[in-house]
């Protein structure tokens, strides 16, 4: 979380200069120890355009999926069987319904769930 808000605070120059470079050193700092989380809200960053970023479909892509797969291995690690369950974990993740339905179609797929 301490990541995700300083690389905030310097995407929006919330109490520090505005630099996106060092903004987003932190959220790829995050995203190398595999937060999936900060994979997603960053994909999601560059797909809306938001926090100083362009839009960016190449990397909200990227980014989306990345997160998209590890909360698919998460959802495996925490031994869901059912996509009842995948969903409620989902949820929780903060996933947006886009994603959900891509994870609910992955989550089929990698845990052969139905």
């Amino acid at each position: 979380k301490a990541m995700e808000n300083l690389g905030l605070m310097y995407l929006d120059g919330f109490g520090v200069p505005a630099d996106t470079e060092t903004g987003l050193k932190y959220y790829n700092m995050a995203i190398e120890r595999d937060d999936a989380e900060m994979a997603y809200k960053l994909g999601n960053f560059y797909y809306k355009g938001q926090h100083n970023l362009e839009k960016d479909p190449e990397e909200a892509i990227k980014n989306n999926v990345f997160g998209t797969l590890n909360l698919a291995v998460s959802a495996q690690k925490y031994k869901i069987k059912s996509l009842k369950q995948l969903q409620k974990h989902l949820k929780k993740k903060s996933v947006n319904l886009i994603t959900l339905y891509i994870l609910q179609h992955l989550g089929q797929i990698i845990l052969n769930i139905h």
